[in-house]
C-alpha cells in the first residue's frame, strides 16, 4: 500500500521530476550503449584519452585567453579537440594494434600538455 502512495506522489509532482528523470533515462541508455561498443571494440583506454584531450583544451583556451588575448570558451576547447580525437579514432585508424597506440599518445598528449601549459 505504501508503494502505491510513493509512486502516486512521485507523478502528483512530475513537473519537478521531469527533467532529472529524462535525463537519468536518457543518459542511463546511452552510457550502456557506449560501454557495449567500447569493450566490443576493445577501446577501453578511449576515456581515458578523451578525458585527458578534454582538459588539455580547457588548459589550452585559458592559456589562450591569458597569454594571447584570444577568447576561446573553455568547453570549446574541449569539445574541438575531444571530437577531432573521435574523428581520427574512427574514420582513420581501422587497425586495433594502432588504435590502441594512437590512444596511447593522444593520453600522454593531453596529460602533457595539461601540465606543460597549467
Amino acid at each position: 500500500m505504501e508503494e502505491s502512495i510513493s509512486f502516486e506522489s512521485f507523478f502528483q509532482s512530475w513537473e519537478l521530476f521531469a527533467q532529472p528523470f529524462l535525463a537519468g533515462t536518457i543518459s542511463g541508455a546511452m552510457l550502456g550503449f557506449l560501454g557495449v561498443y567500447i569493450l566490443i571494440r576493445n577501446m577501453v583506454f578511449l576515456s581515458a584519452a578523451l578525458s585527458q584531450l578534454a582538459g588539455f583544451g580547457i588548459t589550452l583556451s585559458l592559456f589562450f585567453q591569458n597569454f594571447i588575448s584570444i577568447t576561446i570558451p573553455p568547453l570549446l576547447g574541449a569539445v574541438s579537440l575531444t571530437g577531432s580525437a573521435v574523428l581520427i579514432i574512427t574514420k582513420k585508424i581501422h587497425s586495433q594494434q594502432y588504435k590502441n597506440i594512437f590512444l596511447g599518445v593522444l593520453f600522454l598528449f593531453g596529460s602533457s600538455g595539461t601540465l606543460i601549459l597549467g
